[in-house]
């Protein structure tokens, strides 16, 4: 079985302390070998050795930023350990680095700037019967010596597959596709950050196939395995396509969180190339997709039983059911709904403690002040697009949360401990407006990363000021300005900005900022940041011109150039 991945064991001993002053210059040659290896997996295949193979390439930067090329020499018995010599090597970068990096699969394009490798994830993947075409899986390591443990940069999708009838079909292609999201193509993966995810550049693609597998679907399951960034994905945004020789068809799935390092299960069972039954991702069952009625307001709990609501709610619903064929409970109410029911909240703290995730209907308007505050189990809450309103406290104390999305239809967001002690991942797709430190939504927030979406262009005042826990922000192509303070007191962050950027408040950054513009954004007073990455030029132009450039010229502030 190909390797993969997921080691999770290492992450704390292998980058805690990489900073690049505790690293010596190696004393080996260019053309030295390299031992390479698995910590304990995060995540195994179904219980199967996860080994290296004889015809395993590497990417190794060492000494310089040039790309060398080293393939597997020796495998220990188990194959969880391999030795790699060097075959060759390309690019003309003569840049010193004090420390050795490694890239799986091999990358002949494969760049290293500034600790951070740019490759592609291959947008088509040729099926390997043999392997489990799992050696698209990007893996990355850093070491100051020979000897690497690799982590995985990204997730898997696996596809379980098998016939309800002996009768066998043959299945030619599978196809990924994203409404939404850049899934495919180049992408980076800074080997400095605590988690070194891959991350897909604006100029990615949509659609990954898996290519020329020509399997007969038998009555046996049959694993396939797509190699891919790690991607929350909201309802009916990714679409699975199986491409038969008889026809194909079409799936879209219900929203999930692909997680870095983790492997999502889908499970489909086929009649025919025209009637299919299919699982929802980690699940074994035959899940159809479904919503709740413009009604109706669906939830799960932790321990099975129904939720104590409010006896004040208005409106009150006229049942609460549970559904054992969708597995949920169901509140019905008279009337369609515009907002979620409140008066101090239809699942308001200690009477709904157990509360799991909750699903709201189509056409709501408004989540009001107080309409799910303190829900300490809620780990999954959907936010209709069309909701202009987040009220007051709306959110408060949801500490379980992990994963929240903003629609772009969201105008208007009190400012009242809104988020306060939410944590988890938070996607964004409206401009948040100015706030001041006293009336600020985020306030005390516990959220770890923040995703802007492609639609922004300002992140206001205050925003995201001392956010203790953030430690990774995405600002797309489209933002222009960054208020006051808005990522100020973020001692975890560091921040790449976008090209598009001109202006940048007072105390509005953290320590360490990678800035995309070829021409200085205006700046007011900034303590931070201590370190700034700036696009590198032939002639010095443009870092010269940050160095000297009002609000960035401070004696303190340490410019590097980078490849963008």
């Amino acid at each position: 079985m190909k390797k993969f991945l997921f080691l999770a064991s290492m992450l704390a001993t292998l980058f805690a302390s990489c900073q690049k002053e505790s690293f010596v210059e190696p004393t080996i040659e260019a053309s030295g070998d390299f031992t390479a290896s698995f910590a304990d997996t995060r995540t195994e295949l179904d219980g199967n050795a996860v080994v290296w193979c004889e015809e395993d390439l590497l990417t190794i930067f060492t000494k310089t930023a040039h790309n060398r090329k080293y393939q597997v020499k020796e495998l220990s018995d188990d194959g969880r350990t391999a030795t790699f010599g060097y075959v060759s090597f390309t690019g003309n970068n003569d840049t010193k680095i004090t420390t050795n990096y490694a890239l799986y699969p091999y990358d002949a394009d494969a760049t290293l700037t500034a600790g951070v490798v740019t490759t592609t994830l291959q947008p088509t993947q040729t099926y390997n019967g043999a392997n489990g075409s799992l050696g698209y899986a990007l893996m990355v390591a850093r070491s100051s010596n020979t000897n690497y443990s690799f982590i995985n940069a990204g997730s898997l999708l696996r596809f379980k597959l098998s016939k309800l009838v002996p009768d066998a079909f043959t299945l030619n292609t599978i196809k990924v596709a994203s409404a939404n999201n850049n899934i495919a193509g180049e992408v980076t993966i800074n080997l400095g950050s605590s988690d070194a995810k891959a991350f897909v550049s604006s100029n990615g693609v949509k659609e990954i196939t898996l290519s020329d597998i020509n399997y007969d679907v038998t009555t046996d399951v049959k694993e396939f395995y797509v190699a891919m960034p790690s991607v929350s994905f909201e309802d009916k945004d990714l679409t699975v396509t199986f491409v038969f020789e008889e026809g194909e068809k079409v799936f879209k799935l219900p929203a999930f969180d692909l997680e870095q390092g983790k492997i999502k299960s889908i499970e489909y069972k086929i009649n025919d190339a025209e009637d299919f039954t299919g699982g929802t991702p980690d699940s074994g069952e035959i899940v159809p997709v479904a919503k709740p009625a413009a009604n109706e307001i669906w939830y799960t709990t932790t321990d099975g039983e129904m939720a104590n609501l409010r006896s004040h709610i208005n409106p009150q619903p006229i049942s609460n059911i549970y559904d054992a064929e969708k597995g949920v409970w169901i509140m019905t109410f008279a009337n369609d709904l515009e907002r979620v029911p409140h008066s101090e909240g239809v699942f308001e703290r200690e009477r709904c403690s157990a509360i799991k995730t909750i699903q709201l209907p189509d056409g709501i308007k408004s989540i009001s002040e107080l309409s799910v505050t303190a829900l300490s189990s809620l780990e999954s809450i959907n936010i209709p697009e069309g909701v202009t309103l987040i009220g007051n406290y709306a959110f408060s104390g949801c500490s379980s949360l992990k994963s929240l999305t903003i629609p772009s239809s969201v105008t208007t967001i009190e400012t009242y401990n809104t988020f306060e002690n939410c944590a988890g991942k938070l996607i964004v797709n409206c401009n948040l407006p100015n706030y001041t430190s006293s009336q600020n939504p985020f306030e005390s927030n516990k959220f770890t990363e923040v995703y802007f979406g492609n639609g922004v262009t300002e992140i206001g005042d205050y925003t995201f000021s001392d956010s203790a826990n953030l430690n990774y922000v995405h600002i797309p192509e489209g933002v222009t300005r960054i208020g006051n303070h808005a990522f100020v007191g973020c001692y975890r962050l560091t921040l790449t900005l976008p090209s598009t950027i001109k202006e940048i408040g007072n105390d509005a950054l953290c320590y360490t900022v990678y800035c995309k513009a070829t021409t200085p954004p205006t700046m007011g007073y900034n303590e931070g940041p201590t370190v700034v990455y700036v696009p590198a030029s032939d002639d010095d132009s443009i870092i010269n011109a940050y160095k000297s450039a009002d609000g960035w010229n401070k004696d303190y502030r340490k410019f590097y150039e980078y490849e963008f």
